[in-house]
């Protein structure tokens, strides 16, 4: 299977997540896996500005010039997506949530009735499968999970897609590789 990891550690230095992650990342290629990983904080990714080019003026590509381009051509290709990232004042890192904003080429700017809500219509045949792992910070509580995991859900819903599962780092690592396999 091919997953892309984006990691959204906005720590440059060791920490906890980053050997978690690192451990996850080399259990997966250890099962055989095809892993692009991504380190959130290595590239350059700005801002949406709004301005819809990317559905009107160059469809499914946006006009900015970063590596969002690079982003988006690996999240294509891959089978599942793993979007990875600590707790930060009760929300994933604001990297991870700048991607997701750039992520809007993935779907045509048209809109149909799903389960009678308003939802774009589906640019690629194929959206890999998302799950979502957190690291909890000492002030993360319950609710900041469960805020973070409908947003999640919310976003893969409106990316054509599922949000297959919600892990924390504080799990072993083979769980959460496992929890990818059974899917």
């Amino acid at each position: 299977m091919k997953i892309c990891v984006l990691d959204g550690n906005p720590e440059s230095g060791g920490n906890d997540f980053k050997h978690w992650l690192g451990n996850f990342v080399d259990t997966l290629k250890a099962r055989e896996h095809e892993i692009v990983c991504m380190h959130l904080s290595d590239v350059k990714v700005n801002t949406c500005r709004g301005c819809w080019s990317c559905w009107v003026k160059t469809p499914g590509r946006c006009v900015i010039n970063d590596e969002m381009g690079t982003i988006l051509h690996e999240l294509i290709q891959a089978d599942f997506l793993i979007m990875a990232s600590p707790m930060l004042m009760g929300f994933p890192s604001s990297m991870m949530k700048k991607v997701m904003d750039r992520m809007v080429p993935i779907v045509k700017p048209y809109i149909e009735i799903e389960g009678g809500e308003c939802h774009h219509i589906a640019r690629y045949k194929n959206v890999p499968k998302i799950g979502l792992v957190l690291e909890r910070s000492g002030d993360t509580d319950v609710e900041d999970i469960d805020i973070t995991t409908d947003l999640f859900s919310r976003f893969a819903r409106n990316m054509k897609t599922n949000l297959h599962f919600v892990r924390l780092t504080s799990q072993p690592v083979e769980e959460v590789c496992h929890a990818i396999e059974r899917l």
